[in-house]
């Protein structure tokens, strides 16, 4: 049976729209193993004689990072992907399964086989509509109360004005706005209106 796509593309997607986005201080760095459930990294355990993790190595990282999902975003790339990260030292599953994911071709357990290209995507950009609709969906579900100023915070931790400056110095065009819409399981999605799309879901613990 094939895996639900959330469980491995879309976590995987989401771990590299971070990397590109750490701010210009000292931050943990997670190991590869993590990409498979994203979990935040743990505060680094540092022994008194251990070099701290400053700007000067975790920039080149996120110039790796972005260079790495620039080029891992053409579907042409999506088998060679899926072979190079099912093994267990990232996400340790099938094969099968993983290319499933990002090529689209996939059996939906109901005796069809489905081809759908574009499935998922890796987006080497962090959108802020993307975090702002992170934040509709932790109000929906009860993880933040109260008023919640989404463009704020979306824009203080998704640093996209650094992503697009690392973009530029790999040759690329980074893009001109940093909101979009988005049509997420048939409903779309509008970032200036976050909490009318919150009150649009029938249910909520919000």
């Amino acid at each position: 049976m094939i895996e639900p796509e959330w469980r491995v593309g879309r976590p995987l997607a989401s771990y590299f729209w971070l990397l590109p986005i750490c701010p210009p201080t000292t931050v943990p760095i997670t190991a590869p193993d993590a990409i498979a459930t994203v979990r935040p990294a743990p505060p680094p355990i540092r022994e008194p004689s251990a070099a701290p993790v400053t700007p000067p190595t975790i920039w080149p990282v996120a110039l790796f990072c972005s260079c790495g999902v620039m080029l891992a975003q053409p579907p042409s790339a999506n088998a060679a992907i899926a072979k190079a990260i099912a093994p267990k030292n990232y996400l340790n599953q099938p094969e099968e399964v993983v290319a499933a994911v990002l090529t689209g071709q996939y059996d939906d357990g109901l005796g069809n086989k489905k081809n759908v290209p574009g499935r998922i995507d890796f987006n080497p950009f962090p959108w802020h509509s993307m975090g702002v609709w992170i934040l509709t969906q932790m109000k929906r579900w009860g993880y933040v109360k109260g008023d919640v100023n989404y463009k704020q915070i979306a824009e203080q931790v998704y640093r996209a004005a650094d992503c697009g400056r690392i973009m530029k110095e790999l040759g690329y065009t980074p893009p001109a706005t940093t909101y979009a819409k988005y049509t997420i399981m048939g409903k779309v999605f509008d970032p200036a209106q976050p909490e009318a799309y919150v009150k649009s879901f029938k249910i909520s613990r919000s």
